[in-house]
């Protein structure tokens, strides 16, 4: 709109350096011609603009709308929310209608741009704001709506008192003054993203009204952010938060519990202690590499991965409603506190593990692979409502069971009453005693082309010394009749539960057993006593060659040395303690 007004008055500069001396009456009016044609297409232009935003308005209005109809009797609080944002949007297009002074049209860029908003006394702007100055903010304190894109990359005070709408995207970054804050006290809508990206000296949001974000909610590198605040959000398209490579780890609380968000959520890198409260997720659950000690979330299913990974100041974990997880289920690494993984002293001293367990008691499918690996955790008593794993494995290499690499377990109670699973079961690390498994019947499933369906390989924890702390017994598999390959790896296991593989009648028609057997002196710290006694019906038969019915059709026996053992030697030495 500048450069137009300059150019007019160019022509008007032009045309009284003319002298008079000549006619040049046919000149002046071809340039008084252009000038009109220039003003149309200067009043066509603040029309279109005009009519964008009140179109923007209009679909928001429309999507507001199609949300309130989704709304139940239940969201009365919900409800009131959203009609207030219906009220707001009605109030802008009225002033817009009614007041053409409220309208600025154009961009506000330059010192300027945001010193001419002020002077004309406008509330609403038509295209995008870029905020570099702690000044442009004061001089758009009486802003209501941005009808674009709206950045800001400097400032000490960002408080926007009227700001209620913006037409694009909010986009908060660099900041480099320290102890920046941000308060948007009556903003309830973003058209498109939220997007917070390494705001240097920001240390707090406060959007206490805002309601919905129709697009994405990204912040990354959040430095020493330690307050973000937007309680009555309801919803927003995805969250991805990553503050992993911030220096220091402030922010201790993100409460969205009040929060629908259509696809998925992802947090890295939270503070120690801090606290992640989610309402109801669509799709990906992902909470990685955070020191939080505290995690809820509302969700009955989750339409796709749940992961919850390298938490090791983990403390409690709500998740009253969840019953299935349709993409994969991970909890690694988790644990441990400030030893960090594999801190067994941390053990001494509170059971909260065991707790955060018991978040998943009513957990009965998992749709692809379930992994739960690499925890620093001595009770598990767990996922016994957990019945199938991997239904929705879509002709992929999916659906395995992992169950491996766990520190300090004493007891492990998990997983008794699956009875489905789509590929192999993995059962591998340090426990004094193993349940699990005690329900299935048929599993056919395996970890790929020639592995067998079952892999065992546990092992007795050991101190400092590396020394045995005690026994190692395995309890597992009592109902199972029939299954494509089992795989044990019994060097330090103790002894066996009186219905281990105790129902065995089809083991597979390939290579359908391996086993290395226990040690007869170190492995088993003089007790001398360990026996497959549950399994002697099953093992006399493959001693006897009765599985052997095709040309790769086998079992292995391999000593504590791995000397590979005849089919008498390796059965006998299993079987020499039972009666």
């Amino acid at each position: 709109m500048k450069k137009v007004l300059s150019y007019i008055m160019v022509l008007f500069l032009a045309i009284n350096s003319i002298g008079c001396a000549e006619d040049f009456s046919g000149d002046i009016d071809d340039l008084q011609k252009q000038i009109d044609e220039l003003d149309k297409e200067l009043e066509d232009l603040k029309s279109q603009q005009l009519a964008d935003l009140l179109a923007e308005i209009s679909t928001l209005k429309s999507e507001i709308a199609a949300l309130e109809a989704d709304l139940t009797d239940l969201d009365g609080e919900v409800l009131d929310n959203y009609n207030e944002l219906m009220a707001s949007l009605q109030a802008l297009e009225d002033e817009i209608a009614n007041s053409g002074s409220a309208v600025y049209y154009g961009d506000l860029f330059t010192d300027a741009d945001f010193a001419g908003f002020k002077a004309a006394g406008a509330t609403i702007v038509t295209g995008k704001v870029a905020v570099t100055k702690q000044q442009h903010l004061d001089d758009l304190t009486a802003v209501k709506m941005i009808g674009n894109d709206f950045s800001i990359s400097a400032g000490t005070s960002i408080n926007l008192p009227y700001l209620e709408t913006i037409g694009g995207n909010l986009d908060i970054f660099s900041m480099p003054e320290t102890g920046a804050t941000v308060v948007l006290p009556v903003l309830k809508s973003i058209a498109d993203n939220f997007v917070i990206n390494n705001p240097i000296g920001l240390e707090s949001i406060s959007m206490p009204e805002l309601l919905v974000v129709f697009k994405d909610f990204k912040g990354e590198g959040l430095h020493t952010v330690n307050s973000f605040t937007m309680p009555k959000l309801d919803l927003v398209k995805s969250i991805y938060i990553d503050a992993v490579e911030s220096a220091v780890r402030g922010l201790s609380t993100l409460d969205l519990s009040a929060t629908n968000v259509v696809e998925g959520v992802e947090i890295n890198g939270l503070a120690e202690g801090s606290t992640v409260s989610l309402g109801v997720v669509g799709e990906d659950i992902k909470l990685v590499d955070n020191f939080l000690s505290s995690i809820s979330f509302q969700n009955t299913d989750v339409y796709g991965d749940l992961s919850i990974d390298q938490c090791k100041f983990l403390s409690s974990l709500s998740a009253p409603n969840l019953t299935n997880v349709s993409g994969s289920f991970s909890f690694t690494w988790n644990f441990g506190g400030e030893g960090g993984i594999g801190n067994i002293a941390r053990l001494k001293r509170t059971n909260s593990e065991a707790d955060v367990i018991k978040a998943f008691d009513k957990l009965e499918k998992v749709g692809r692979e379930f992994t739960f690996s690499y925890n620093t955790i001595s009770l598990v008593n767990g996922f016994h409502a957990l019945s199938s794993v991997g239904e929705n494995n879509f002709g992929e290499d999916v659906g395995n069971i992992n169950i491996q690499g766990n520190f300090g377990v004493e007891q492990m109670y998990i997983l008794n009453n699956v009875t489905s699973v789509n590929k192999g079961i993995l059962i591998e690390g340090e426990c004094d005693a193993f349940t699990g498994f005690n329900t299935i019947t048929h599993h056919y499933g395996r970890f790929g082309s020639g592995e067998p369906s079952i892999r065992i390989a546990l092992s007795q924890r050991r101190g400092d010394d590396y020394m045995p702390l005690k026994l190692c017994t395995i309890d597992a598999f009592a109902a199972l009749t029939h299954t494509n390959g089992i795989y044990m790896d019994l060097g330090e296991v103790t002894g066996f539960g009186a219905n281990t593989f105790g129902s065995i009648i089809n083991p597979g028609e390939e290579h359908y057993l391996t086993v290395y057997l226990p040690s007869e002196d170190d492995a088993t710290f003089g007790t001398g006593n360990f026996g497959a006694c549950s399994m002697s019906a099953f093992l006399i038969k493959v001693k006897n060659g009765e599985f052997d019915l095709y040309a790769n059709s086998k079992a292995e026996f391999y000593d504590y040395n791995w000397n590979s053992l005849d089919y008498a030697t390796g059965v006998d030495a299993l079987l020499v303690n039972c009666n």
